[in-house]
């Protein structure tokens, strides 16, 4: 299985996404998560990876939970990927 290291929206994101908030609209937060985003465009496996905040963690790993992608293709079947996301939130 292979890991990508998604930094931006990319093609992959899929066709709907859930907004996640930091635990204070007026304080700077960040993580990481990694996930598996599987042969059906859903997603698995989701998990914290490091944050400045448990609230933050709770609350991005429920969004990303919502979230549907495309599927990666090789030769021509969809196949499951693991992918890292990093989150910034500014005020």
């Amino acid at each position: 299985m292979k890991t990508f290291r998604i930094t931006a929206l990319s093609a992959l994101l899929a066709l709907g996404l859930s907004a996640c908030q930091p635990p204070a609209a007026d304080t700077p937060a960040a993580a990481s998560g990694a996930s598996a985003a599987n042969t059906d465009g859903s997603v698995s496996d989701v998990k914290t990876l490091t944050t400045t905040s448990k609230d933050m963690a709770g609350e991005v790993e429920r969004a990303v939970r919502q979230w549907k992608y495309r599927p990666a293709m090789k030769a021509n079947q969809p196949i499951k990927v693991i992918l890292q996301q990093q989150f910034d939130f500014k005020p």
